[in-house]
């Protein structure tokens, strides 16, 4: 379920790459239904606790959900890409991870 979707995307961020800087990028979880919300806001939780130096949340499911302070939030993907490819993060092992339909592989373009 919804629970199981939020501790795997927190738990592959968390995961290898020991000694790495880590980051993510979250986009919204399309299709949940009346568990949206909720796991939204789990996948939120999860990942503000695990001590990323970046992470981007994209979309508008995970806007309404409570977010890490120094978390980033942007609209749409084109959005994020253009605030990475102005802010080039370095040093990082990155996850992207969220439904094809907000397009969390297009920032990608701005990591290059």
């Amino acid at each position: 379920g919804a629970g199981q979707a939020a501790g795997a995307c927190a738990g592959q961020a968390a995961g290898p790459a020991a000694g790495a800087g880590k980051a993510a990028i979250l986009g919204d979880m399309l299709e949940l239904g009346e568990f949206s919300q909720t796991a939204h806001q789990e996948v939120a939780d999860l990942a503000g606790g695990i001590g990323l130096r970046l992470l981007i949340f994209i979309g508008p499911e995970l806007e309404r959900v409570r977010r890490p302070e120094t978390s980033l939030h942007f609209e749409n993907a084109r959005s994020a890409t253009e605030w990475l490819k102005n802010n080039r993060p370095s040093d990082l092992v990155i996850l992207l991870k969220g439904s094809r339909g907000i397009g969390v592989e297009q920032t990608m373009e701005g990591l290059g």
